[in-house]
């Protein structure tokens, strides 16, 4: 059976977005060559595949012409009042600043927006700068909604094996404490007071986007990711690949790891392949 093609790009109500060039989207396909799901995983399938459309998490921009652009990962985008903001395209900006060295823009959480960017900054060597002047600068360059809430500095950031920065690291604590801290009858001024370089706060549970991240072991129970290769998950490699943007419960991702795939198959055996015509 053939299956109709095409390639869209959806905002997060599931509508086309406008093709103007501005407006973010995920980008969704579909046709003969697009897997039918995942093997042995019904709850994968179901979201990484909706509606007959493969959700793929890169987010872009679509102009007149049909070109798309793509602009950041689903996981990266920050979600301002409604308003999809690209973490690449605040840290092309501030990257442009002759203080800036390197710089890292995360989501954080906020009672009016829901989220507001951050921008981690780490400064050249003998370079200068003060908060206020990467706020103006970045106001020269970016819509005013983009502008990153708080800078906060840092001497360096988190980087993988391949000199990746790890986001998913530099906005953990962000989410991973209260606002306002428990007890507290005044609200901290400014975002600053989640840093948990400069203030401890009260832990609480993680928020739902970040339980993607996590992987789990052999006894279903969640496991770092960090550390020596002999302390993480054997299922590591089968998990990484996969098009997880929703949150996923630790029973997921026990099922998920529970049907390796069978001795002396290729590592995409899994993928179940579309039918010909």
């Amino acid at each position: 059976m053939r299956r109709r093609s095409g390639k869209r790009a959806d905002d997060s109500a599931g509508r086309d977005v406008r093709p103007d060039g501005e407006h973010i989207g995920e980008i969704v396909v579909r046709g003969n060559t697009v897997m039918l799901g995942y093997y042995r995983d019904p709850d994968a399938t179901g979201t990484t595949i909706r509606d007959g459309w493969l959700h793929t998490g890169d987010m872009a921009t679509l102009d007149e012409a049909g070109y798309v652009l793509i602009k950041d990962r689903a996981k990266d985008v920050i979600i301002r009042g409604g308003e999809n903001i690209s973490s690449v395209d605040v840290e092309n900006a501030l990257s442009a600043h002759p203080a800036v060295l390197e710089c890292a823009v995360v989501a954080a959480p906020d009672e009016r927006f829901g989220e507001v960017p951050i921008a981690l900054v780490v400064l050249k060597p003998g370079a200068t700068a003060t908060a206020r002047e990467l706020k103006a600068h970045c106001r020269a360059h970016l819509a005013r909604f983009k502008v990153p809430h708080e800078f906060l500095f840092r001497d360096a950031l988190a980087k993988g094996g391949t000199g990746k920065i790890l986001k998913s690291e530099l906005r953990e604590p962000f989410w991973r404490f209260s606002y306002p801290p428990s007890g507290s009858t005044r609200r901290p001024r400014g975002l600053a007071a989640l840093d948990p370089v400069a203030r401890p706060l009260v832990g609480t549970p993680r928020a739902p986007r970040q339980l993607a991240s996590r992987a789990v072991g052999a006894a279903g129970q969640p496991c770092s990711m960090r550390g020596p290769p002999a302390a993480r998950p054997r299922d590591q490699g089968q998990v990484a690949g996969r098009l997880f943007h929703d949150a996923k419960t630790s029973a997921n991702w026990a099922s998920s790891s529970a049907h390796p795939p069978e001795k002396g198959k290729p590592r995409d055996a899994g993928l179940q392949q579309p039918a010909t015509a």
